[in-house]
C-alpha cells in the first residue's frame, strides 16, 4: 500500500489546499497515514505559514523533523513559506505561491468533484475563494511571499 501524510499550518486557505491535495492522492490509490502509525508515508505534503516569524519557525521546524524521521519520503512544500529558507533544504519539492495560476490549473485537472471528499474529517467542505489579501499589515509577510491576487474562472 502507498501511504501519505499531510500537514496544514496557518489559515483556512491552506486547509482547503491541503484537503484538495489529500483528496487527489486518495483518488490515485494512496492511503492517509498519521506519522505515529505503522507504515511510513512515501509522500509528505506540508502547507506552510509565514504570517509571523513564529509561524515561519514552526513551519521550518516541522519540515526538518519530518525530513529526519522519514528520510525516504518525498516531501512537498507549499504555502507562504519563506523561499530563502526552503531553498537551503535538501530533497524538497517546493511549489511556490507565485505560480498560483499554474497551481490552480494543476489542482483543477487532478480533482474530480464527482468522486466526493473522502479525506475531510468535517461535514463542511472548504472552498478556496482567495489566496491572501491586499492589506499591508506591518507584522505580515504573506502579501510579499504569496504575490499579487489573481482572477481565474473555474469553468
Amino acid at each position: 500500500m502507498k501511504y501519505f501524510s499531510v500537514f496544514s499550518l496557518g489559515c483556512r486557505v491552506n486547509a482547503a489546499e491541503t484537503n484538495l491535495f489529500a483528496q487527489t492522492l486518495i483518488n490515485k490509490g494512496y492511503e492517509t497515514r498519521h506519522p505515529r502509525k505503522s507504515g511510513d508515508p512515501s509522500i509528505i505534503f506540508i502547507n506552510t505559514c509565514s504570517v509571523t516569524a513564529k509561524a515561519n519557525v514552526e513551519s521550518l521546524g516541522l519540515i526538518r523533523r519530518l525530513q529526519f524521521k522519514f528520510p525516504k519520503a518525498q516531501i512537498i512544500i507549499s504555502g507562504c513559506a519563506d523561499t530563502q529558507n526552503i531553498k537551503n533544504l535538501k530533497n524538497i519539492t517546493f511549489i511556490p505561491n507565485t505560480i498560483k495560476e499554474s497551481k490552480l490549473n494543476i489542482l483543477k485537472s487532478l480533482y474530480d468533484p464527482t468522486i466526493g471528499d473522502k479525506f475531510s474529517h468535517t461535514h463542511r467542505y472548504l472552498l478556496k475563494v482567495q489566496s491572501g489579501c491586499t492589506a499591508a499589515c506591518t507584522y505580515c509577510t504573506v502579501p510579499i511571499l504569496r504575490g499579487f491576487l489573481i482572477y481565474s474562472k473555474l469553468f
